[in-house]
């Protein structure tokens, strides 16, 4: 049963955004409440579940979660993994407030977060998008009108507000490692300091570091430190007029010699080139 509920109306909607339908405080007590993923297979939309009270359960493929006051889930409708439900067995009512939404980049961005962090979320009440979701309660029964991009900001809101969840499980510590090795690269690159320098002053093994830095940075720090001191040569070409031989030292390159092949093998054309033309590439 549903105890309160807000709609949203998006006036011209632009169909690259994602779209809120709906925000509803539900309540169940019943074993027969029971949604699954496979019969909503026509239900491209998307939701957050979020529990106030009592105690639910979600299943992924052969793996039950259960739903306690504070846990969240994610998860596509047409997930055919998927399903959520109240309990056999259960001593109190289920209370559960909930977000739906559709299109858009939505399904694609639910679908890589879901890959990459899984379908279940601790997040506080008192703050963040849970705080966001309830406030709509003293507007329930009405509908609101959203123009398209608020209408697509708050759907980021609820997505970005996964991240109070995802930072606490990536741990401080971590974190902190790849934040330092990127700024003692970026006060180093001159020096030509390379991944085995970095794992040195963390106290890692190169194998250790770079596994880590991967997984939380999305590249290989190899990677990282070629496309930085290629930004770096970019930045020297299009705002001074130092030579090769300058840049080459600022950006931590042995020789000018291995400047160019290295800036050619990148981005596809000399220096001079790039220095002519006065562009690059937008990850430049």
């Amino acid at each position: 049963m549903r105890t309160w509920e807000t709609r949203f109306q998006v006036y011209g909607s632009m169909p690259e955004l994602p779209v809120p339908t709906v925000v509803v405080e539900e309540i169940q007590d019943n074993p027969s409440y029971r949604l699954l993923g496979r019969n909503r297979r026509l239900d491209k939309g998307s939701q957050l579940v979020y529990t106030l009270s009592g105690e639910g359960r979600f299943s992924a493929g052969a793996r039950e979660f259960v739903l306690k006051p504070g846990t969240a889930f994610l998860a596509q409708h047409c997930d055919e993994r998927t399903a959520y439900y109240y309990p056999e067995g259960g001593r109190e009512p289920w209370v559960f407030l909930w977000m739906a939404f559709y299109g858009g980049f939505s399904a694609e961005v639910v679908n890589s977060i879901v890959a990459r962090h899984g379908y279940i979320y601790e997040l506080p009440r008192d703050k963040g998008i849970i705080s966001q979701m309830e406030a709509f309660k003293g507007l329930k029964g009405s509908i609101v009108d959203l123009s398209p991009l608020a209408g697509a900001g708050l759907v980021m809101d609820l997505l970005c507000g996964l991240d109070l969840h995802i930072s606490r499980r990536m741990g401080g510590s971590t974190v902190s490692a790849i934040h330092k090795a990127q700024t003692m690269l970026m006060k180093r690159i001159s020096e030509g300091v390379g991944v085995q320098d970095i794992s040195a002053e963390l106290s890692m093994s190169r194998e250790h570091f770079s596994r880590v830095f991967r997984k939380h940075a999305g590249v290989t720090p190899e990677f990282y430190i070629r496309r930085e001191r290629i930004r770096l040569s970019c930045g020297l070409l299009k705002e001074t007029q130092l030579d090769s031989k300058e840049i080459a030292a600022r950006a931590g390159y042995q020789s000018p010699a291995s400047f160019c092949r290295a800036f050619k093998k990148i981005l596809k054309m000399t220096p001079e080139q790039f220095r002519k033309l006065g562009h690059s590439p937008g990850w430049v």
